[in-house]
């Protein structure tokens, strides 16, 4: 995965806090 993409992830969830889309996302990513 490059790094970017996990940047830009963690950038969306800091502009975004949302636990249930944050717990899916990390849960498809796993």
């Amino acid at each position: 995965i490059p790094v970017w993409v996990v940047v830009k992830t963690m950038r969306r969830v800091t502009f975004r806090p949302r636990l249930r889309h944050w717990r899916r996302s990390k849960l498809k990513n796993v």
